[in-house]
């Protein structure tokens, strides 16, 4: 009877929660979201207590994620049309898997399967879903190597080629940056810093002390309304480039003298018009740095392990990107991109519609490009590029965050206790799926420092916990707080956010 009526109540706060978006009700959206999110709170939590198993607390969860997105419109902060298709989507999204997740409930409740066969279909699952990323893994590092280069190319046939550097307060890392570009051997090379409104003269003093290598300074110039203050940065440094190419990049490279020769001549040799590099850190030594081994890799796995060409979705890394002129010009240039966190994935999947013409290639051998950027650094990047690479969803959230739990850190407490109650078909199953993870990760951290240790394996857990934090805390940041890069604010243009007026004493 308890279990009838909170169900029955849930299924009227979900229609509540799906009128909100109505016409009649949006006026009325904030009080209305604020109470159905209490209730949403309160009867999922009943359901957990009247019947607790781990089909409930999912239910419960997946619930906390609806209140998220109820709290969205209590906070109001977005613009209108934006907020509802939002929050819309979220609900329907959410609510869809809550029924199959009762239907799911309803039908064990009349088959009564055997724990033993629900836990065998789950660690099938998990060597599965191990196996792909295993596959799609090596696939990516297979096709991400710089391949030898027997075409030679003269300095007389090569492009012309323009660096790009947004800068903004830096110091000694630019400086360094710069000592490498200035060292290339690069022969047609145009190389431009644009200094973003730095708070201080030490930037463009940096940029000025460069003048007689060659380097051109460009005084930027306070974002438009609805622009990325770095994708401003790049529009600027594009108008002010004459390459054929355009390179950008961050301030925490390093070049060796002949990386970019060698990256242009594998763009002609392999006729493509875009290629992001994946830069080599150098493995940290402190204790306080060793946090980088659980970050840095993760964002080069979201990259590389997934089966992206599935989803029309090239891998990406903003560290250095090259591309053609003609390719940015008829893309819409920056403007196209305004708001948002990644710009290159914009091109890259253009470049892909033209002839295959990306390639997401590893810093190796001759392609030498080196990232120099601190932990702190490393996870001020994550928390900014997590919740828009999940498209700004919570469902997305908890679906990847849920995912990876399972397959990646789940086979390990699952081998356990097969072991323990003599499941061995469940102990081979979870062995492999464990086994195959460890691979993943190791083999990412490989490409990420040049070098393999052997615990590398044993931190795939606490990195895939960590980031499950470090994706919750972009979440909450993008949608309830704040998300700074270089001391501004990017919530605004990539959230939609509705500035607020000063308080008026």
């Amino acid at each position: 009877m308890c279990m009838t009526l909170m169900l029955w109540l849930f299924g009227l706060l979900s229609i509540i929660e799906l009128c909100i978006i109505a016409p009649g009700i949006w006026h009325v959206r904030r009080p209305v979201a604020a109470g159905t999110a209490i209730g949403l709170a309160l009867v999922s939590g009943g359901i957990v207590g009247i019947r607790f198993s781990l089909a409930t607390c999912v239910f419960a969860l997946i619930s906390l994620y609806r209140v998220i997105g109820l709290l969205r419109l209590v906070q109001n902060r977005t613009e209108k049309h934006y907020l509802r298709r939002a929050v819309g989507r979220t609900t329907r999204t959410l609510l869809t898997v809550q029924l199959m997740l009762l239907g799911l409930l309803w039908l064990s409740d009349r088959l009564q399967p055997k724990p033993d066969i629900s836990w065998l279909v789950l660690s099938a699952l998990q060597a599965l879903v191990a196996l792909v990323l295993l596959v799609s893994t090596q696939r990516q590092l297979r096709k991400t190597l710089p391949l030898a280069v027997n075409e030679h190319f003269s300095d007389e046939h090569l492009p012309s080629l323009s660096v790009c550097i947004p800068a903004r307060n830096e110091t000694e890392s630019l400086e360094e940056c710069l000592r490498t570009l200035t060292g290339s051997n690069y022969p047609k090379l145009e190389i431009l810093v644009l200094d973003d409104c730095s708070q201080g003269p030490r930037t463009s003093d940096i940029i000025r002390a460069f003048a007689h290598d060659g380097v051109r300074f460009i005084q930027g110039t306070p974002p438009p309304d609805g622009w990325l203050a770095k994708n401003w940065g790049y529009q600027q440094l594009y108008e002010a480039s004459s390459g054929a190419l355009v390179l950008f990049c961050g301030v925490d490279i390093r070049f060796e003298p002949q990386a970019l020769r060698t990256l242009v001549t594998t763009l002609l040799a392999k006729d493509k018009r875009m290629a992001c590099v994946i830069p080599r850190n150098i493995r940290p030594t402190s204790i306080r740095e060793k946090l980088a081994l659980l970050i840095q890799p993760a964002r080069y796995a979201w990259e590389l392990c997934p089966p992206r060409q599935l989803f029309n979705r090239p891998p990406v890394l903003s560290s250095c990107w090259v591309a053609e002129r003609s390719l940015l010009a008829k893309n819409g240039s920056f403007a196209a991109v305004r708001g948002t966190i990644t710009p290159e994935a914009h091109f890259a999947r253009k470049a892909i519609a033209l002839r295959d013409g990306y390639t997401f290639v590893q810093s190796a051998g001759e392609l030498a490009v080196t990232s120099l950027k601190s932990r702190a650094d490393q996870w001020d990047t994550a928390v900014r590029t997590r919740y828009p690479q999940l498209r700004k969803r919570p469902e997305m959230v908890l679906a990847v965050c849920v995912l990876e739990l399972l397959v990646l850190v789940g086979p390990i407490p699952m081998l356990a206790v097969a072991i323990i109650n003599g499941l061995w078909i469940q102990t081979m199953l979870a062995g492999l799926a464990a086994g195959m993870g460890c691979v993943v990760y190791a083999e990412v951290v490989g490409v990420a420092y040049r070098s393999h240790k052997l615990l590398d394996p044993l931190l795939l857990p606490f990195a895939v916990l960590i980031n499950v934090y470090i994706r919750h805390e972009s979440m909450w940041r993008y949608e309830f707080g704040e998300v700074t890069w270089k001391g501004r604010n990017v919530c605004m243009p990539v959230m939609r956010v509705i500035p607020r007026l000063p308080k008026i004493n």
